[in-house]
């Protein structure tokens, strides 16, 4: 991961560009496996479905987290409020 963060900073690629995580997989990708077809073209929604733990397991990190301060400090959604109360209006027209 180094080596290709090093390699991507030399060529000018921003931080926020670069893979922050990586994990190897093993196993052969081929059309026998359905991850690609005959040509080789990869089967993204395979791969995804797949490898869809590995890859949520990646992404944890990044995640922003949440601290009991931050919930509380939330704004309320309104937007539901508002649009009850214009319907009950419509509604009492009628």
């Amino acid at each position: 991961l180094k080596e290709v963060q090093d390699a991507c900073r030399k060529g000018g690629i921003e931080r926020f560009e670069t893979s922050q995580h990586i994990k190897t997989i093993t196993e052969l990708w081929t059309s026998e496996t359905g991850l690609v077809t005959d040509a080789l073209k990869l089967k993204r929604k395979a791969i995804e479905q797949k490898y869809k733990d590995d890859i949520d397991d990646l992404y944890e990190d990044c995640k922003p987290k949440q601290t009991s301060e931050k919930k509380k400090k939330s704004k309320p959604n309104t937007t539901d409020e508002k649009t009850s109360t214009k319907n009950e209006k419509i509604s009492n027209e009628n």
